[in-house]
């Protein structure tokens, strides 16, 4: 059975909407680790989480978000730390338009672990996966998806998380994910396409794009595009990290980008659409084929 390492954070976040607190503001789980594990669970692939969490984090969560395809790099042991879980407080507009993301304490950073798996999500959420891992990951041979998000972020306990421009070493990267502000952080300031010809200048494969609503791909000198619809959507936290467990698990399992693309895409819109918070908006196979066969049928491309 096929598997997909993930290299990021745990958290326990305390999600609002419009200023209205989820679950009574109680801290639930979230962060990329667990985003992105059930989501490749729930495709079929065994996840293999590069983590820290603390005392506090519930674990057993994740077995049975994950019907028991989840497990931490190195054992249970290796991915626990005496130092409270990474937690965030995340506010969402209503509708999901925007959020403020505001840090309230950091776990130790993520350990090197040895990995067999055949493929690999860097998806740090504040400069927890340091840069060498980076690169070594990127350099394994095995499909590997870099999301940016973590390594252009800055903020201390009690700020708002705020973008910085970082110069990344993006060789060998199978795929590089950045929303708007991300991308002109590790471009050099250039934005939208320009932007992503930067980053494939840099040596990422396949380029991913986010912005609101709108997803492009950059690949070889086609460009794909598409809109993701958001009916009903309550929380936004991790509809990132979905997309990308699902865009990697089809590049490993079907080797097609525009396969990659729509499931990627079709997993989003399944999480938005479900009206739910935190990784309960996870969504289920079906639902992700079906809105893929859709998106196949519809995504607009053009050379570059």
């Amino acid at each position: 059975m096929a598997t997909i390492a993930v290299y990021g954070h745990c958290t326990m976040d305390r999600i609002a909407v419009g200023g209205n607190a989820v679950d009574g503001g109680a801290a639930t789980p979230g962060g990329a680790a667990c985003y992105c594990g059930i989501m490749s669970a729930r495709l079929g692939f065994d996840a293999e989480l590069h983590t820290r969490h603390g005392p506090d984090f519930p674990a057993d969560v994740l077995g049975k978000a994950g019907r028991g395809r989840i497990r931490f790099a190195g054992g249970a042991a290796a991915a626990a730390s005496q130092s409270p879980t990474t937690r965030f407080a995340i506010d969402v507009a209503p509708g999901g338009a925007s959020r403020t993301i505001a840090l309230e304490c950091s776990c130790d950073g993520v350990r090197p672990e040895p990995s067999a798996a055949d493929g690999a999500i860097i998806s740090p959420l504040l400069g927890e996966v340091p840069a060498g891992m980076l690169a070594g990951v990127c350099a394994s041979g095995r499909p590997a998806l870099v999301d940016v998000q973590g390594f252009v972020r800055r903020a201390a306990p009690g700020e708002t998380v705020r973008l910085e421009p970082t110069d990344l070493n993006l060789s060998g990267a199978a795929a590089v994910k950045a929303g708007r502000g991300e991308l002109e952080c590790v471009s050099g300031g250039a934005s939208g396409i320009d932007g992503m010809l930067a980053v494939q200048r840099a040596g990422a494969e396949r380029v991913v794009h986010t912005d609101g609503a709108h997803v492009m791909m950059l690949s070889g000198d086609r460009l794909y595009e598409l809109d993701v619809p958001a009916r009903g959507a309550v929380d936004t936290t991790g509809a990132g990290d979905i997309l990308s467990a699902a865009f990697l698990c089809t590049l490993v399992r079907e080797g097609d980008d525009l396969w990659a693309l729509c499931f990627g895409a079709g997993a989003a819109q399944a999480a938005l659409e479900s009206g739910r918070a935190g990784i309960d908006k996870v969504p289920e196979k079906g639902k992700v084929e079906s809105n893929a066969s859709y998106f196949y049928n519809t995504v607009k491309f053009r050379g570059v």
